[in-house]
């Protein structure tokens, strides 16, 4: 398994904070780079010997606290091979955690990291793939759902409920492989 470790950008420093079982960890820092949400795996002992690489849950590290406390976000009662990510909109305000379950379904989870309210999932009981990402308070959604060439939705990210989502971009003949909101744009 791998270790996590911290550089300060500026300077160059390894900061004290190491935290292990992280491979291949999805990170999200808060905007005031006091701490960050992340994905671990279990310490040795927690699950089965042969089940150690699967039980990915999100966790949040304060800087400079012990690892062993870091709270766990998200992701206690998951399958063993679901795969949690972590995305911080750029308000600091909405955690967006995506879960994918093999290779054909996804679900998108929300949480108001401000409120201190547990996550909510948005996509519950459907067979397809979903990436958001959450910017100004709007929640944008690609998916595949009732479209293979995949389409995208945008809702609030207040009220993400299925229901709420207005589609932006719907199929056509070309596949939408990735958008990323930069600079304010939409690409």
């Amino acid at each position: 398994m791998s270790t996590l470790h911290i550089i300060e950008t500026a300077t160059g420093k390894t900061m004290p904070d190491t935290i292990e079982r992280t491979r291949a960890a999805s990170i999200a820092w808060k905007l005031d780079n006091s701490g960050f949400f992340y994905t671990r795996y279990p310490k040795k002992g927690e699950v089965a010997e042969d089940e150690e690489v699967y039980h990915r849950r999100v966790f949040y590290h304060e800087l400079g606290g012990d690892p062993a406390r870091d709270a766990l976000v998200f992701g206690k009662d998951l399958g063993a091979e679901n795969w949690p990510n972590v995305d911080l909109s750029n308000d600091g305000r909405w955690l967006l955690i995506s879960v994918e379950q093999g290779w054909t379904k996804s679900e998108l989870y929300i949480q108001d990291v401000q409120g201190g309210k547990q996550p909510v999932r948005i996509t519950e009981g459907k067979d397809f793939l979903y990436s958001g990402q959450i910017y100004n308070g709007k929640l944008f959604v690609t998916t595949n759902e009732d479209a293979p060439r995949y389409r995208m939705f945008v809702a609030d990210a207040a009220t993400p409920a299925r229901a709420n989502w207005k589609e932006i971009i719907p199929q056509s003949d070309a596949i939408l492989q990735g958008a990323a909101i930069v600079n304010g744009m939409l690409l």
